[in-house]
């Protein structure tokens, strides 16, 4: 029976992702695992130089590259191409946009004016005198006249209305950033700008 690995990832440009580039094997690996060997491979990697190794889950197995390949370097958070002798940094992430400036405040909006005051009513009339009794015995006293009624009260003036507020200013626009990953589902790259 022969075993075949689907797709053949061998002749993609695009490589899945590697876990480093490095010189010895790791001392547990899991299956799946993949490395770029680095110049000088030691162990089970001597002989596979520059050479992609993945674990099958009981050995190692080689790609060879072929000039393009591009494979993401997950311990070095970098893209590496494969330039036809040697493994360089290919594509690097974006930096982020800068701030946009933010708007100026409105100014405020003026006061209203007061109202005037009310005027006061008129006081009230003062009743007349009771009349004095006849001189000798002191005669009783005569009734004192009522009390004038009070004067109303003149109404309260009216507020002035409420200035308005200024409107405020708008904010600056945000900056752009642009940002850089590799989907191994669909085994591209994906820009977000």
């Amino acid at each position: 029976m022969t075993t075949y690995r689907i797709p053949v990832e061998e002749t993609f440009s695009w490589q899945p992702p590697v876990l480093a580039i490095q010189n010895d094997p790791p001392g547990v690996p899991a299956k799946g695992d993949r490395y770029i060997v680095d110049t000088s491979p030691t162990g089970d990697w001597v002989g596979h130089a520059k050479s992609i190794a993945w674990y099958d889950g009981s050995s190692w197995q080689f790609d060879v590259p072929s000039e393009g390949w591009i494979a993401y370097v997950i311990g070095l958070h970098n893209y590496y191409k494969y330039d036809g002798t040697n493994w360089v940094i290919s594509l690097t992430s974006g930096s982020s946009g800068s701030s946009g400036t933010s708007g100026s405040a409105g100014s405020a909006g003026s006061s209203g004016t007061s109202g005037s005051a009310g005027t006061s009513g008129s006081s009230g009339i003062d009743g007349s005198s009771g009349s004095s009794g006849s001189a000798g015995t002191s005669g009783s006293a005569g009734t004192s006249g009522s009390s004038g009624s009070a004067g109303t009260s003149g109404s309260a003036g009216t507020s002035g209305s409420e200035g308005s507020s200024g409107s405020s200013g708008s904010s600056g626009s945000s900056g752009t950033s642009a940002f850089v990953n590799y989907d191994s589902d669909l085994m591209a790259i994906i820009v977000t700008i």
